[in-house]
């Protein structure tokens, strides 16, 4: 089996990443849902929502543990690193999707805990 080499062009450190290209992303969007529905566990028990370090470290343990493989095989094809070339395409319309859809469940935990809250002016799940 030959090796082969190849050489990246200058300045395509945040194409060629790939946790750049939606890890990080998506385990922030799994935390903030896992934290929403902390959230509103306590609200239904009556009970004062905080949250300490060793908890929000668990819980990040918990959200990376929800995390499918095939996420982060998809974020590495997305810049090209594939064994075909058509994955690429495909890998992106993955990410997106997944994300979409892990967002509408955060916007719909958001705006539940903010309507228990009495909250009248809602944040947006981006500024949340």
């Amino acid at each position: 089996m030959a090796v082969k080499l190849a050489f990246l062009p200058s300045n395509t450190t945040a194409i060629a990443q790939p946790l750049d290209q939606g890890i990080i992303r998506a385990v922030k969007q799994l935390y903030k849902k896992n934290l929403l529905r902390k959230f509103l566990l306590a609200i239904e028990c009556g009970k004062l929502f905080s949250i300490d370090l060793i908890g929000a470290i668990r819980m990040l343990k918990y959200s990376w543990r929800q995390f499918e493989a095939t996420t982060v095989q998809n974020c590495f094809k997305r810049p090209g690193f594939s064994v075909c070339a058509g994955d690429a395409d495909d890998a992106s319309d993955t990410i997106d999707q997944t994300s979409d859809i892990v967002d509408e469940a955060c916007k719909s935990l958001l705006a539940e805990v903010l309507e228990r809250q009495g909250v009248t002016e809602g944040i947006s799940f981006p500024d949340f």
